[in-house]
């Protein structure tokens, strides 16, 4: 694989599904700038970013097909776009919860009451929406709500990634609206 600097894309992505590391290593190496340079161009966090975007890679090496007239850098490009626009978006809704139809910068709105986070009662929320919970999301909804811990720290502690935290609290706070809130 010495002349790996002659082979382009779609020779290394051949080489990659027929289990070559050296290729992978490569197109890492490769396309590490430009996850780089996504990750500058919308303000994410700097190690998170850099494992979303080898998720997005590995992702984009998987599902890609030549047979769309897309190049490969073209396909990874508009993936990694897509996913760190995903991701600036949670991090702009992290801080708030949803439970109304609305975003109220930290305000809760329940059934016309507003209350600020620190009077909401977490456990009777929880008591409504535990049977509709499935899986992790109870687990998470317990760390992330009730011991108030953050997605980082979840993600640290029991080995998970960061998106897959956000996407289960996400999904929590989609459950919290339609089963808390009527």
């Amino acid at each position: 694989m010495s002349d790996k600097y002659f082979y382009n894309d779609n020779e290394l992505l051949y080489l990659i599904k027929n289990n070559n590391e050296e290729a992978y290593l490569f197109l890492i190496k490769k396309y590490r700038g430009l996850i780089f340079k996504m990750i500058r161009k919308y303000a994410i966090d700097e190690d998170d970013g850099y494992q979303e975007g080898l998720i997005c890679l590995y992702n984009a090496i998987n599902k890609y097909d030549s047979k769309y007239n897309k190049s490969f850098n073209k396909y990874f490009e508009q993936l990694l776009t897509n996913r760190f626009i995903d991701l600036k978006h949670e991090q702009q809704i992290d801080y708030r919860v949803i439970i109304d139809s609305e975003l109220v910068d930290n305000y809760v709105v329940l059934n016309e009451d507003v209350r600020t986070l620190n009077e909401m009662n977490i456990e009777d929320i929880y008591y409504r929406v535990k049977d509709n919970l499935k899986g992790m999301e109870t687990f998470i909804f317990i760390e992330y709500y009730m011991n108030k811990k953050s997605p980082k720290e979840i993600s640290s502690s029991n080995n998970l990634s960061l998106s897959s935290i956000y996407h289960i609290i996400y999904r929590i706070k989609r459950k919290i609206k339609k089963y808390v809130v009527k």
